[in-house]
């Protein structure tokens, strides 16, 4: 029972990061960067290194949509996840619903970003136009914290 409650956590982390990375792809797309080429994650053409090492500074908003779901009570059920062929587990229809709305309310959120109250997404926006300017020299330093 213990393996079945951890691995159920860990499908929902994974789903909740590649919303992420999706975002962060988006975002990158935006702003005119290849997210081939990254600095924190190995780069190769196939690869999307650009978009896991934005990715990174805001992972723990995934973490925390999940500590929120399983701390309100939300148990996993298995109705939520399909079972593979080779025993790993992805997140159902149930499942995607409920964390996706979760995600999108923790990323619409508005908090406060230099002086301003912003949705959590936009400082995603704010930080790829950052780099996109530190990348083209338009500016000296950059700052991924948030």
């Amino acid at each position: 029972m213990e393996d079945d409650l951890f691995n159920y956590t860990n499908t929902l982390f994974n789903y909740g990061y590649a919303s992420l990375e999706a975002e962060c792809l988006r975002v990158i797309n935006t702003v005119g960067l290849d997210p081939s080429i990254g600095f924190l994650h190995e780069m190769r053409n196939e690869k999307r290194s650009l978009a896991y090492d934005l990715q990174e500074v805001f992972r723990g908003e995934v973490d925390i949509v999940v500590y929120k779901l399983l701390s309100k009570g939300y148990r996993s059920p298995k109705n939520d996840f399909l079972r593979m062929n080779n025993y790993s587990l992805r997140l159902w229809e149930g499942g995607t619903d409920k964390l996706s709305k979760a995600y999108e309310t923790q990323m619409g959120e508005r908090i406060e970003y230099e002086g301003k109250l912003i949705p959590r997404r936009k400082v995603i926006e704010r930080k790829a136009f950052e780099l996109a300017k530190y990348v083209e020299e338009r500016s000296k330093d950059i700052n991924f914290m948030y």
